[in-house]
């Protein structure tokens, strides 16, 4: 999606995103591959490396004052694998404070970054993988995604206090919702986004 934001602002993108990242590898391990064998850089990781990118860049060009980011439009998005790859055991307000943490990093080390764009999470339950869980399993999911909406919001509310950076809260959840009733799809031109593209837990290559 960030390469259609970026396309529809005529800017340039740099992505520094895995999929299968959690808020912080070393908090929960993110993983990727069709049996999620290749672990990967969380969130905390990579703002670590888009600093040790821009902090060489500075000093390779000699630079007087910190790199200015004033015109940049951050985007961080995730903390869903966390739950995801815990199996739901991650605690709500753990979560949320590594994600905040991550973001007071990259705060500190660019104090001219001034708007960052945070998206919440959509229901896990409602996605392919957890489709055959039973009801009390799905509202049990529902419930810890709530709790995460809810505790990122007050969190991110405190870090605009605190650091004065602008935040764009993004629903996802509603929008995730809303796409998946049948009106939704005909909006998109989607015929199903309700069922997994792909069985990848079998040794068919099924579609």
């Amino acid at each position: 999606w960030t390469e259609y934001l970026a396309e529809l602002l005529n800017i340039k993108l740099t992505n520094y995103a895995y999929g299968g990242a959690t808020s912080n590898s070393e908090f929960i391990q993110g993983c990727t591959g069709p049996k999620a064998e290749f672990h990967v850089y969380g969130i905390k990781q990579q703002i670590e490396m888009f600093i040790a990118a821009n902090a060489k860049s500075n000093k390779s060009k000699k630079a007087k004052k910190v790199k200015d980011f004033s015109r940049t439009l951050f985007s961080v998005y995730g903390a869903g694998n966390d739950y995801f790859f815990s199996e739901m055991s991650a605690s709500p307000l753990e979560v949320v404070q590594s994600l905040i943490d991550a973001l007071h990093l990259l705060v500190k080390s660019f104090p001219t970054i001034n708007t960052i764009l945070i998206p919440n999470i959509h229901d896990l339950s409602r996605i392919p993988a957890y489709k055959t869980s039973n009801i009390e399993e799905k509202a049990r999911i529902s419930k810890h995604i709530e709790s995460h909406n809810k505790y990122l919001l007050e969190h991110l509310v405190k870090f605009n206090r605190q650091t004065g950076v602008k935040i764009i809260y993004l629903k996802i959840d509603k929008f995730f919702k809303e796409l998946q009733t049948k009106d939704g799809m005909n909006c998109f031109g989607i015929t199903n986004c309700v069922d997994a593209a792909v069985n990848l837990y079998n040794n068919s290559d099924e579609i």
